[in-house]
Order: structure tokens, then sequence, then C-alpha cells
């Protein structure tokens, strides 16, 4: 975004926030979902977590709509004006790897960089980072961009601004003012447009033209890539993304008339000018699983201008635009979640837009946008045709919205149904006079009705196929990091031994009441094999589902399952001395604590630096399993394993080198009662009648000079 040089009205004290008020259509309402943040984007889960990353590069967890405590993850970045942490993106496997992808300045490198880190449930495990990929050396402060979102073929798509120079934009050796397309490991696609002309990481450029392409989105069913391109000083654009073409900064901006049409120049689809806003920070499609907004939205883009605090929605078949919320303070992101609602950032933020005021914020917040309904019905989902065999039972279903109550009238061929008035209508046995019949749903309430598409019913007398599934057994167990072995066979009445080509294999991994995909439908062989992750869900509510379904030369298929389910163990985490505060999973316990886990599973376990005694203060030493790192990740083999966190004094020598050394904790000698303290780092301390020294005695209520026979044996030794 440009730096600011007017000033918006927002409403705060030094210790609280007091919002403005927002309006949106009639029967739209909004809540909070996390405040006091310096965010600039974020990401939905596919289990409905938000991912929202800070400026300031922390990345944090709303989790059933709660913010988190915990940051899932914090980076050191370079974060003044513009800078900071920027982008992240969910690998599309990300049930499955874990991976999490973010677009960060790099402090004293003065350059974008594209990491990858492995979550383990709400934390990323320590050390996991891996640079994907890194820009180029940037030129200013401001046009930093960073939107990161992966296509519907596993490609990343990385927008990067012109980083101050605007003659980057159009440069084709040069990452800035870019859309960028790579493959999750860094490597870059083949099929990129410049692939074959140009070098090394310049291969990755997909789109170039452009300014500080601040926010992007992914149609979820057509792949359009969208791209808002923040302007200087006459309009914001919203382009659509294609491969090679040039978006036309700095040469144009905004719409092209008489300027010079340059190579491969795409115009963008819609345009605005200063009179209508001047920052264009969020775009994306209202394309959701679950269709919850009123169906004249479905497929619109929403938008968002960071100046005039408004969101709005861009029609691409008719280019119509109509406002939806005005009021926001400062909107910097809007993003769909699979429910149907609409999450959208208020940055909030100082007054002025300085370098210095565009570099932190502690008021911004992050808003759910719901439909509550007050309209008349309107379908969110249709009946599907079925077909099924003499004596099953069928089942056809609508959704729908609207002013409540909502009433449903179930009809076949026309006719109504007595009592069917329910969603979901239920076929028992059904027979062939069923056979060709048509269903279909009117729902209605105050304000109308509306009838649903018709659903056809095919019914023949036929068979299903008959699946075994002889790997894995009911009853088995499974530990993390090991693998399922499965295989299975099929009969079919009609067709007899089902082929191994109609087979399909599918696991599922069940958390309480919702599931993650692990296997992917998998077809054309007998059996195969998974290797169960370390890293993932820390509950023991988990198991996995494995299906096999066969499918016979009718059409008609049938499916079975094994679930197997975990071994479990007890993780100890203890403290020496006993009693401190140890952050388990994100979550702080005081020791000595028991935890019921998943045999197998990486845990992440983190002491405190130091702790405070009744008369000193006592750094961390080391876990019992001899890491020396606060925060560590821990497997939970079997057998009960157990983790201590040794805190331990320093010993000081006076009046040799190895003073200030730490100690282990094994008996020098004994002198009256009291212990002192015998390595000194990695050197032996041994009584040795030929030398005294002094020692200050740190395991006594009071620092106490004693002397001894010592000597000092080792490399530092003196």
């Amino acid at each position: 975004m440009r730096r600011l040089l007017f000033v918006y009205l927002l409403f705060f004290s030094f210790n609280s926030i007091s919002y403005s008020q927002v309006s949106y259509p009639s029967g739209f309402s909004a809540n909070l979902v996390a405040d006091h943040l310096d965010p600039t984007t974020m990401v939905i889960a596919p289990d409905g977590r938000i991912f929202i990353t800070e400026k300031n590069g922390k990345v944090r967890i709303v989790e059933n709509g709660t913010l988190l405590e915990q940051p899932f993850l914090h980076i050191e970045v370079d974060n003044f004006n513009e800078r900071g942490l920027n982008g992240i993106a969910l690998d599309p496997d990300f049930d499955i790897n874990n991976f999490v992808y973010v677009y960060y300045t790099v402090p004293d490198e003065n350059r974008n960089r594209v990491s990858r880190f492995t979550a383990n449930g709400n934390l990323a495990i320590p050390g996991s980072e891996v640079v994907i990929f890194e820009l180029d050396e940037l030129f200013a402060s401001f046009h930093n961009a960073g939107a990161l979102k992966f296509g519907l073929d596993g490609t990343l798509f990385i927008a990067s601004g012109d980083g101050g120079n605007r003659n980057q934009a159009p440069y084709l050796q040069s990452t800035s003012g870019k859309i960028l397309r790579i493959n999750s490991d860094g490597s870059i696609p083949e099929d990129n447009p410049f692939y074959d002309t140009l070098p090394g990481i310049y291969k990755s450029i997909y789109a170039y033209g452009l300014r500080n392409p601040f926010t992007m989105d992914i149609h979820p069913h057509d792949g359009r890539i969208i791209v808002g391109d923040v302007g200087e000083s006459s309009f914001e654009e919203i382009n659509i993304i294609k491969a090679g073409k040039n978006y036309g900064w700095p040469s144009i901006e905004g719409f092209q008339t008489s300027e010079e049409t340059p190579e491969n120049y795409q115009d963008p689809i819609y345009a605005y000018d200063r009179n209508e806003g001047c920052a264009i920070t969020g775009v994306n499609f209202y394309n959701p699983q679950t269709l919850q907004f009123p169906p004249s939205y479905l497929g619109k883009i929403f938008f968002n201008d960071y100046c005039f605090n408004y969101i709005k929605t861009y029609d691409i078949e008719t280019k119509e635009v109509e406002t939806f919320a005005q009021g926001v303070q400062r909107p910097i992101a809007v993003t769909t979640a699979n429910d149907g609602s609409l999450f959208y950032i208020a940055r909030g933020g100082n007054w002025g837009g300085s370098d210095e005021d565009n570099t932190t914020t502690n008021i911004g917040s992050v808003w759910q946008i719901q439909y509550t309904g007050s309209s008349a019905p309107f379908f969110t989902s249709q009946p599907q045709d079925a077909r099924a065999i003499v004596s099953e039972t069928v089942r056809f279903s609508v959704s729908a919205n609207g002013l409540a109550p909502l009433s449903y009238q179930w009809q076949k061929n026309g006719i109504d149904m007595p009592g069917e008035n329910e969603p979901i209508l239920e076929l028992l046995n059904v027979s062939l006079e069923d056979n060709n019949s048509v269903y279909r749903c009117i729902v209605s309430n105050s304000e109308g009705n509306i009838i649903s598409n018709e659903a056809k019913l095919t019914v023949v007398d036929n068979t299903r196929p008959v699946v075994e599934i002889s790997s894995p057994l009911h009853g088995d167990l499974y530990e993390a990091g090991h693998t399922i072995f499965f295989e299975g066979s099929a009969f079919d009445n009609e067709d007899g031994v089902i082929s191994a080509s109609s087979l399909t294999w599918r696991i599922d991994f069940h958390h309480d009441d919702h599931i993650h995909p692990a296997l992917a439908p998998t077809s054309g062989s007998l059996n195969g094999t998974y290797d169960i992750p370390r890293i993932g869900e820390l509950s023991v509510n988990v198991w996995y589902r494995v299906y096999l379904s066969a499918i016979d030369s009718d059409g008609f298929s049938s499916t079975q399952f094994v679930d197997v389910h975990p071994i479990t163990t007890t993780i100890t985490v203890k403290s020496d001395p006993a009693g401190i505060l140890i952050t388990i999973d994100g979550q702080v316990m005081q020791s000595p604590i028991k935890i019921l886990s998943v045999a197998g599973i990486t845990r992440t376990v983190e002491a405190p630096s130091e702790i405070v005694l009744s008369d000193r203060t006592v750094p961390f030493y080391s876990w019992s399993n001899g890491d020396k790192t606060l925060r560590i990740t821990y497997n939970s083999d079997p057998g009960n394993p157990e983790l201590v966190a040794q805190y331990k004094s320093l010993l000081t020598v006076q009046g040799a080198v190895a003073k200030d050394k730490e100690y282990d904790g094994s008996v020098i000698a004994e002198l009256e009662g009291v212990e002192l303290i015998g390595v000194i780092g990695t050197d032996d301390v041994r009584l040795k009648n030929s030398t005294t020294g002094q020692f200050v005695n740190s395991d006594v209520g009071e620092n106490k000079i004693v002397s001894v026979d010592f000597e000092l044996i080792g490399q530092d030794a003196h």
C-alpha cells in the first residue's frame, strides 16, 4: 500500500479499543473473533482454525472462536513500514503433511523470503523452517506485497511488489513487481511462460508489470487468479492474472486510454479512481463449499479499500459494483470460510500513514460476517438424482436459508407427500414402481416460497458387490510413525470377482466428530500401505478408517471399512526442582505432568529459561535426554517415557579460568552436610591435598565461602 498522507478517524484508547459502527446489508451481522492484533492477512484451515499473520513476525491461531495465547510461530522479521510477515498459505495436503508457508522480510538482508514450516498441533515444530524461495533485494521499505496462494494444480503463486523501484516491474530479470509461480518444494514448473527464455530464479515469473499486488485469490473451481494491485495516484486495479501477461505498470495505471501499448499487455477487469479509494488490500471470490449468503452473492468478488474503510462486491458478468460494508477500520484482508461466512481483518493503526505508523498497530481485529436471514427462502443445496436396488433405502435432501421459520413440503411427481415436512426425505424399501419417479421440495416462509430442482430416482432389480477387507482387521491398533498395510477383494453375483481396476481404497483420519483425509482415493490395487505421520492431531480420541469400495458393470457400488485405533501411552514431564510451569503443545501446566498420548506422536515441550527460588535465580541446564534447548520436540514412544527439565546454579571458582561455568550436580565433598558441586563446564573437579582454592557454595541459603583442596582436570584446567 502507499504511504498515506491524510488522516482517517479511528476510535481507540491506550488500553482498549472502541469500534466505530460498521454498516452491513439487511439480514447480515458481524461478530468479533479476535482483537489487539498487528494483523496483515489470514488463511482458514480445513478444520476451521484461522491462521493470522502479524506484521511483527507472529502467526496466531483462532480455534473454536478463541484466540490462542501461544503464537503458532514467531520469527524474526524486518517490519519497518510495509515490511514484515505479509503472507501465509497452507499446503493443499495440509491435513496430511502439516506444511505452512509464509512470506516475510528477512532482517539485515533487505529481501523477502518464502519459507515452509511444519505444524504440530497449534505450534510450529522448532527448527522446521525450510527456505523455499529467496526474492531479489529491495529498493525501499514499501510496495512489499506478499500474498501467497496455491493453484488448483498444487503450484504456489507469490505476489511481489516493485519494492520502491517502478522500473523493476516490467523488467524480466527481477522478481519485483511480479506474480511468481513455483512448486511447493521451491523448484520451478517447466510450463511457466518464461521457463525456456529466462535464467535462474526468473524462470518463476508468471506475470509482470505490477506495482504492489497486495492481495490475491484463486477461484476454487476454475482456477482463475485475481490480484488487487495498489496504484500510485490514479487507480486501484483488480486483475485476472494470465500466464505471460504484462499488467502495464509503470506505463499504465488503470485501463489503457491513450498510452502506448506495452508488449503482452493486459487491462484490469475493474479499476476505481481516487474518489473511491486509495489502496485495494483484499480480494476474494465468494464460492464457499456451503452457500450461506443469498444466491445473488455467489461468484462475486469481495474487495476492500484500506483508506476508504469499505468492503464492496464486484460482479464479473454484469460489471456491477455494490457496497457491502462501510465503516471498517482500515480493512486489510477478506476471505470466505467453508460454511459460507465471510471473515475480514480491520487493521486499525495510528494516524497519518507515515513510515513509522505503518510499522505497527495493536488494535487490529478479525471479524466474521454471517447471514442471519431477512428474505424469502433460497436454496444452499439441491436434491440430487439417485440410483437404487429394490428394497433399499434412498434419501433426498435440501438445505435452505431465509427468514425463519422455514417450512418444507416434499412432492413426488408433483403431488404433495403427506407428513414429509423436513429437509431430508427418506424412502424405505423402494420398489420397481418407484422407478423414474421425480422428487422435489417446496420451501416457504412469510416472505414467499421456492421450489427445488427435481431429482430422479432410478430403481433396478440387481445386487451390489460384496466387499471384504482382509487387512487391517477389526481390533488392530496403530502407532504413529508405523505403517498400515491394507488388502481386500470384492465379488458380485452378476460379474463374479471384481477386478482391481474397479476397487478404490481410501483412508480417513477421524478426530472427535470431524474427519481429515489421510489417503486420497486410490484405484487399481488389491493392497497397499499408508505411512502414519508422527506429526498431527494430539488428542487420543482419534482413529483411522480404512475404506474399500467396489463398483460393478452396472455402476452399482458398495463399501466396507475397518477402524484402526491408536496405542496410547502416558508421557510424564517433570522438573528439578518440582512445580515449574512447563509449556506442552502450547498449553502451560505445572510439573509434574502426566499426559495420555497416542504412541509415537511428536509433542512440543518448552521450559522457562530460568526460575526464581526464594534466594536466587537459577538457569535452565538441560532436559534429562541431554538436549539443552528450551523448546524441543519429543516423540511419545511406548513405555511411559519420562522427561525432566533440570535447573542448576552456577559454580564460581575464584581466580581460575573456569569461573562461572555450569555444573552438573555431582558431589565434590561433604563439609558439615553441605554439597559442593563438581563439574565446571566439561571439566571434572576432584579433591586433592596439594592445592587450596575458594568456591562459592550456591546450595545453601546464602552464598558462603568455603575452602577445600581441589584439582581441575581437563583442557580448561589452570
